[in-house]
Protein backbone atom coordinates (compact mmCIF):
# COMPACT_ATOMS: atom_id res chain seq x y z
CA UNK A 1 0.00 0.00 0.00
CA UNK A 2 0.52 3.87 -0.32
CA UNK A 3 0.83 4.40 3.57
CA UNK A 4 4.24 4.39 5.68
CA UNK A 5 4.52 4.72 9.14
CA UNK A 6 4.78 7.95 11.38
CA UNK A 7 8.25 9.30 11.68
CA UNK A 8 10.34 7.17 14.89
CA UNK A 9 7.32 4.83 14.59
CA UNK A 10 8.77 1.16 14.62
CA UNK A 11 6.24 -1.88 13.78
CA UNK A 12 6.74 -5.27 13.87
CA UNK A 13 4.38 -7.56 11.65
CA UNK A 14 4.25 -11.24 10.97
CA UNK A 15 1.94 -13.64 8.51
CA UNK A 16 1.44 -17.31 7.73
CA UNK A 17 1.00 -18.48 4.52
CA UNK A 18 0.32 -22.30 2.82
CA UNK A 19 0.53 -23.73 -0.18
CA UNK A 20 -0.59 -26.99 -0.94
CA UNK A 21 -0.10 -28.60 -4.68
CA UNK A 22 -1.59 -32.11 -5.87
CA UNK A 23 0.80 -32.45 -9.12
CA UNK A 24 3.81 -32.47 -8.26
CA UNK A 25 2.91 -33.32 -4.58
CA UNK A 26 4.12 -30.99 -2.33
CA UNK A 27 3.20 -28.63 0.72
CA UNK A 28 4.85 -25.39 1.39
CA UNK A 29 4.57 -23.32 4.31
CA UNK A 30 5.80 -20.04 5.43
CA UNK A 31 6.27 -17.95 8.58
CA UNK A 32 7.15 -14.59 7.80
CA UNK A 33 8.52 -11.64 9.89
CA UNK A 34 8.93 -8.19 9.18
CA UNK A 35 10.38 -4.75 10.80
CA UNK A 36 9.32 -1.64 9.44
CA UNK A 37 9.87 1.86 10.48
CA UNK A 38 9.10 5.35 9.53
CA UNK A 39 12.36 6.99 9.23
CA UNK A 40 11.56 10.52 7.93
CA UNK A 41 8.79 12.73 6.62
CA UNK A 42 6.97 10.57 4.66
CA UNK A 43 9.45 7.78 4.38
CA UNK A 44 9.72 4.05 5.35
CA UNK A 45 12.19 1.46 5.81
CA UNK A 46 11.43 -2.12 5.87
CA UNK A 47 13.35 -5.50 6.63
CA UNK A 48 11.76 -8.98 5.78
CA UNK A 49 12.32 -12.72 6.03
CA UNK A 50 10.67 -16.10 6.42
CA UNK A 51 11.07 -19.50 7.76
CA UNK A 52 9.60 -21.94 5.35
CA UNK A 53 8.96 -25.72 5.58
CA UNK A 54 7.92 -28.10 2.34
CA UNK A 55 6.85 -31.35 2.52
CA UNK A 56 7.47 -33.57 -1.02
CA UNK A 57 5.06 -36.22 -0.71
CA UNK A 58 6.63 -38.55 -3.01
CA UNK A 59 9.78 -38.29 -2.21
CA UNK A 60 8.73 -38.01 1.73
CA UNK A 61 11.26 -35.55 2.71
CA UNK A 62 10.78 -32.30 4.69
CA UNK A 63 13.20 -29.47 4.10
CA UNK A 64 13.04 -26.42 6.49
CA UNK A 65 15.32 -23.06 5.44
CA UNK A 66 15.38 -19.72 5.85
CA UNK A 67 14.21 -17.28 3.31
CA UNK A 68 15.84 -14.40 1.40
CA UNK A 69 16.27 -11.06 3.38
CA UNK A 70 13.79 -8.23 1.31
CA UNK A 71 15.39 -5.06 2.18
CA UNK A 72 12.29 -1.76 1.23
CA UNK A 73 12.27 1.91 1.05
CA UNK A 74 9.04 3.48 0.34
CA UNK A 75 8.61 7.05 0.07
CA UNK A 76 4.41 8.72 -0.10
CA UNK A 77 4.88 11.43 -2.16
CA UNK A 78 1.32 12.52 -2.43
CA UNK A 79 -0.57 11.61 0.62
CA UNK A 80 -4.70 10.64 1.09
CA UNK A 81 -6.02 14.12 1.45
CA UNK A 82 -8.37 14.38 4.96
CA UNK A 83 -12.10 13.56 4.63
CA UNK A 84 -12.27 13.18 0.47
CA UNK A 85 -14.39 10.22 0.37
CA UNK A 86 -11.90 7.81 -0.80
CA UNK A 87 -12.05 9.70 -4.22
CA UNK A 88 -8.26 11.19 -4.63
CA UNK A 89 -5.98 7.98 -3.58
CA UNK A 90 -2.62 8.28 -2.04
CA UNK A 91 0.95 7.59 -4.36
CA UNK A 92 4.34 6.14 -3.05
CA UNK A 93 7.87 5.18 -4.89
CA UNK A 94 8.76 1.85 -3.55
CA UNK A 95 12.60 0.66 -4.23
CA UNK A 96 14.28 -2.99 -3.00
CA UNK A 97 16.85 -4.90 -2.48
CA UNK A 98 16.90 -8.80 -2.01
CA UNK A 99 19.64 -10.40 -0.45
CA UNK A 100 20.03 -14.39 -0.40
CA UNK A 101 20.16 -16.64 1.79
CA UNK A 102 23.00 -19.28 1.47
CA UNK A 103 20.40 -22.76 0.68
CA UNK A 104 18.40 -22.65 -2.41
CA UNK A 105 17.06 -26.13 -1.96
CA UNK A 106 13.01 -24.91 -1.82
CA UNK A 107 10.88 -23.86 -4.37
CA UNK A 108 10.58 -20.44 -3.11
CA UNK A 109 10.68 -17.49 -5.35
CA UNK A 110 14.56 -16.27 -4.56
CA UNK A 111 17.59 -15.09 -6.18
CA UNK A 112 20.86 -16.67 -6.42
CA UNK A 113 23.04 -13.66 -6.11
CA UNK A 114 20.83 -10.32 -5.89
CA UNK A 115 17.61 -8.66 -7.24
CA UNK A 116 16.48 -5.38 -7.18
CA UNK A 117 12.77 -3.92 -7.83
CA UNK A 118 11.34 -0.70 -8.38
CA UNK A 119 7.35 0.02 -8.25
CA UNK A 120 4.55 2.61 -7.36
CA UNK A 121 1.71 2.04 -4.88
CA UNK A 122 -1.42 3.90 -5.49
CA UNK A 123 -4.36 3.48 -2.12
CA UNK A 124 -7.08 4.97 -0.73
CA UNK A 125 -9.52 4.26 2.76
CA UNK A 126 -13.35 4.73 2.18
CA UNK A 127 -15.46 5.27 5.10
CA UNK A 128 -17.82 2.68 5.85
CA UNK A 129 -20.39 3.25 8.84
CA UNK A 130 -17.56 3.81 12.22
CA UNK A 131 -14.96 1.85 9.68
CA UNK A 132 -12.87 2.41 7.04
CA UNK A 133 -11.69 -0.23 3.77
CA UNK A 134 -8.63 0.41 2.93
CA UNK A 135 -8.14 -0.37 -1.16
CA UNK A 136 -4.23 -0.14 -3.10
CA UNK A 137 -2.72 -1.82 -6.26
CA UNK A 138 0.98 -1.93 -6.50
CA UNK A 139 3.08 -2.47 -9.74
CA UNK A 140 6.66 -3.83 -9.72
CA UNK A 141 9.41 -4.28 -11.91
CA UNK A 142 12.11 -6.52 -10.53
CA UNK A 143 15.21 -7.31 -12.41
CA UNK A 144 17.69 -10.11 -10.66
CA UNK A 145 21.24 -11.92 -11.32
CA UNK A 146 21.67 -9.93 -14.57
CA UNK A 147 25.41 -11.41 -15.22
CA UNK A 148 24.10 -15.02 -14.73
CA UNK A 149 22.77 -16.41 -17.80
CA UNK A 150 21.22 -19.17 -16.35
CA UNK A 151 19.36 -17.58 -13.39
CA UNK A 152 18.59 -13.60 -14.69
CA UNK A 153 15.53 -13.14 -14.85
CA UNK A 154 13.04 -9.31 -15.43
CA UNK A 155 9.78 -9.69 -14.60
CA UNK A 156 6.89 -7.88 -13.62
CA UNK A 157 4.13 -7.97 -11.14
CA UNK A 158 0.90 -6.21 -9.99
CA UNK A 159 -0.99 -6.50 -7.09
CA UNK A 160 -4.56 -5.80 -5.75
CA UNK A 161 -6.24 -6.07 -2.33
CA UNK A 162 -8.81 -4.58 0.10
CA UNK A 163 -8.31 -4.30 3.98
CA UNK A 164 -11.38 -4.99 5.59
CA UNK A 165 -11.61 -4.10 9.45
CA UNK A 166 -12.94 -7.36 11.33
CA UNK A 167 -12.66 -5.45 14.83
CA UNK A 168 -13.88 -2.19 16.47
CA UNK A 169 -10.94 -0.76 17.60
CA UNK A 170 -9.54 -1.41 14.17
CA UNK A 171 -6.62 -3.17 15.64
CA UNK A 172 -7.83 -6.39 13.52
CA UNK A 173 -8.11 -6.57 9.88
CA UNK A 174 -8.66 -9.01 7.22
CA UNK A 175 -6.73 -8.69 3.94
CA UNK A 176 -7.52 -10.04 0.41
CA UNK A 177 -4.82 -10.16 -2.38
CA UNK A 178 -4.56 -10.68 -5.65
CA UNK A 179 -1.33 -11.20 -7.48
CA UNK A 180 -0.43 -11.18 -10.88
CA UNK A 181 3.09 -11.81 -12.13
CA UNK A 182 3.96 -11.30 -16.07
CA UNK A 183 7.56 -12.73 -17.41
CA UNK A 184 8.89 -15.20 -14.76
Amino acid sequence: SPFVLPTKTIEISSSVRSENSFIPSYSLNEYALCLSAGIGHEMEFSVRSAYYTQRKEALGTKTRDIDDVEVNFKWNFSKLPENNGGLIPAVSLIAGAVIPAKNRDLITSSVDHWAAKAGISIGSEVPWKEHVIGIYADAFLTVQDKAQVATRDDYYQADGGILFPISKSRNLQLMVEYTAVSGK
